[in-house]
């Protein structure tokens, strides 16, 4: 006679609720999952623990269980056991759903235990500096070629989108994995707004560094590299044509001081070291 006792295995009273047994087996699970737990006792403890869950998790199984556990029956072939009036499809159809939404729940388990496993290997804290660093990169790319108009534009925003979707995903496995280590039910919630916050704060401040960066760059470059030119203006075309060191230069621009909309010619200031950056010079 088997009188394993599954409600001991997942150390909580017999007969206990669903949401008791779930809650139950992912707290010992993520004890004594062999990616987690090394020893030769722990893998067996956590394929009782299986087996207590697949037990005791679907509603129609429990309760043939708790029947058998308060008679003292043998219950080893629970799983063979079906009521006269359920037809072979229904039983069938149940035993997929239940199936299905065991394997679901298994592969969440799987899931936290590889999750943790890569965090030894490479912790989240090193991903999040990592992963700025490229995005600098990506920033730094878009900024030398910023006046250029260069392919490097196109390169490095290439970088940053990457960047931004890997770490969505980085934060959002690390606020998800604290959220199911908490038995605090608006865990969930409260740890999704956290993932979205933070994602919104690193695209934003990606940006925000890109465009400052830009603007100093600009500044930086006229204030100690200036050198007045003059500058054809087509204004029909929105287009400055300038030379310097024999290379002749086309900016294009918005827009004009309605004093210098008439001109042919009006001056610039232009960096020595990047010609392609540009200010008008005239008041």
């Amino acid at each position: 006679m088997n009188k394993t006792n599954f409600y001991k295995i997942l150390e909580i009273e017999d007969f206990s609720e669903i949401d008791e047994i779930k809650k139950a087996f992912r707290r010992l699970a993520l004890i004594y999952h062999p990616d987690i737990n090394k020893s030769p006792q722990a893998s067996e403890k956590f394929k009782m623990l299986v087996k207590a869950y697949e037990t005791l998790k679907n509603t129609e199984s429990k309760k043939k269980y708790d029947e058998l556990l308060k008679n003292g029956f043998d219950f080893s072939d629970i799983f063979s056991l079906k009521t006269k009036s359920e037809t072979e499809y229904e039983r069938r159809k149940k035993q997929y759903f239940r199936m299905r939404k065991e394997k679901d729940e298994l592969d969440e388990v799987e899931n936290i235990a590889s999750y943790e496993k890569s965090l030894r290997n490479f912790p989240y804290s090193f991903r999040i500096v990592f992963l700025i660093l490229i995005n600098l990169s990506g920033i730094f790319l878009i900024l030398d070629d910023w006046y250029k108009k260069g392919s490097f534009i196109f390169l490095g925003a290439i970088v940053i989108f990457i960047t931004s979707i890997v770490f969505w995903n980085e934060i959002f496995k690390h606020y998800w994995h604290k959220s199911v280590r908490m038995t605090d039910t608006n865990s969930n919630k409260l740890y999704e707004n956290y993932a979205y916050s933070n994602f919104i704060k690193f695209f934003t401040g990606g940006i925000l560094i890109l465009i400052l960066l830009i603007n100093a760059k600009k500044i930086w470059h006229l204030h100690y590299f200036g050198t007045v030119v003059v500058a054809e203006n087509n204004y029909e075309h929105k287009i400055l044509i300038y030379s310097f060191n024999k290379n002749i230069y086309t900016t294009s621009y918005i827009n004009l001081p309605d004093n210098l909309k008439a001109k042919d010619e009006i001056l610039i200031k232009i960096s020595s070291k990047e010609p392609e950056i540009w200010e008008i010079a005239e008041k």
